[in-house]
């Protein structure tokens, strides 16, 4: 069995999702390949940019210069319609998957996050491979957008209808089946006209559990140099300028958060302090993911402010890590948590609520660390999602 899989790039959380599960694969002895359009920097075997492929050195040229000419067109076109926060899938791209050498190798293309990269018109008119996708986001089943918050429908009313037409049409000449990380997700997918008469599995995404894991605060703390008495609070995000992360709910709520010896870590790209804050530890983005086990170990709570958000990643590498989560009752986020159990579900979208609710986490609740841990590892480990998406794999291809 050969899974190609496609993603446009590996940071962020689809990216980090379909890494994940390309190791469980091959951990399964599953023959599978990773293809991505964006530069590739990642220790694992099997993963390939598009454009290395070609051996002649100027189809390479000539493929990243429509690369770059791509990304150029589509920023011309958001400012066109307007931009917005979580950006727009348009259709077409100059990049043909069905004439690259990996895709004649596969037995199953499995998609995954592939704005900019996929062309829908030549993929699913030339596609004659078994196709697996995985919903990251609403893009799939919708005529653009990835996120309802905050989008400008009006704006882009008439492109979303006739991209929306186009994929239907498109869809019908193809059957392929969905897999979706969260429940909140797969309802969403059924409601939709252009996805409803697919088969859709529910699959949550997975973590290494050999990295994150439970080692304990105080160990934690010596080898980041953190203090012991601190009451540790961490915030993730691969991208805290974005809306949707809700930094800006997070820092109202923690302006008025009265503990003793508070100390916020913050971990993600695009974030300017202000002048006013609790004594923090901004650490930028952090590419290690040992050096994130540490971090979530470290911490009294993590806290997730996503005001919309499908089964983050960063959920899943706190509770591996035996860290309780406060989050809002929002998509997979509500799913992830077990309110009293491993973290504090937060019902109402607003600062206050949120700072009420880690107080309860910090104050009210005593969490067993080692068993949420446990717990984490048996639902989500690797080999959990894989050998799952294994047996979809075979039914597929053996009727």
């Amino acid at each position: 069995m050969k899974v190609l899989h496609i993603n446009t790039k590996l940071r962020g959380g689809a990216g980090k999702a379909c890494l994940r599960l390309h190791q469980g694969l091959s951990d399964c002895g599953v023959d599978s390949k990773l293809l991505v359009l964006d530069s590739v920097h990642d220790d694992l075997p099997e993963i390939y940019n598009f454009t290395d492929h070609y051996g002649n050195a100027f189809v390479k040229w000539y493929k990243k210069l429509l690369a770059k000419t791509s990304a150029r067109r589509k920023k011309l076109r958001l400012l066109r319609y307007g931009k917005p926060q979580a950006g727009f899938d348009f259709l077409k791209s100059p990049f043909d998957i069905t004439h690259h050498p990996l895709y004649d190798e596969a037995d199953i293309i499995h998609l995954h996050w592939v704005t900019d990269f996929l062309d829908y018109p030549s993929f699913f008119q030339k596609n004659t491979k078994p196709v697996v996708w995985t919903v990251h986001d609403s893009t799939v089943f919708t005529g653009g957008y990835p996120l309802e918050t905050d989008f400008p429908f009006e704006d882009y009313k008439s492109i979303i209808e006739q991209q929306a037409a186009e994929k239907k049409k498109l869809y019908q000449e193809q059957h392929f089946n969905l897999v979706s990380p969260s429940k909140w997700m797969a309802a969403k997918i059924k409601q939709s006209e252009l996805t409803n008469n697919f088969p859709i599995y529910q699959i949550p995404n997975s973590v290494n559990t050999d990295v994150f894991c439970f080692s304990g605060r105080e160990l934690a703390r010596q080898q980041l140099r953190l203090s012991q008495d601190s009451t540790i609070v961490l915030f993730v995000a691969d991208c805290i300028s974005d809306r949707h992360k809700g930094m800006d709910l997070f820092l109202e709520a923690i302006r008025t958060l009265y503990v003793n010896n508070l100390m916020l870590l913050v971990v993600g790209r695009f974030w300017e302090p202000p002048a006013k804050m609790p004594p923090y530890r901004y650490l930028g983005e952090v590419k290690s993911e040992e050096q994130m086990a540490l971090l979530y170990n470290a911490a009294d709570a993590y806290v997730i402010s996503s005001i919309e958000d499908n089964f983050p990643n960063t959920v899943l590498e706190s509770l591996a890590c035996g860290t309780p989560v406060a989050g809002f009752d929002i998509g997979g986020i509500s799913e992830q948590i077990e309110h009293g159990e491993n973290g504090v579900i937060c019902e109402k979208i607003e600062p206050f609520a949120l700072k009420t609710s880690i107080l309860e986490l910090l104050q009210q609740h005593e969490f067993d660390r080692s068993r949420i841990s446990k717990e984490a590892h048996e639902k989500y480990a690797l080999h959990v999602q894989a050998e799952r998406m294994k047996a979809i794999y075979n039914s597929i291809l053996h009727g």
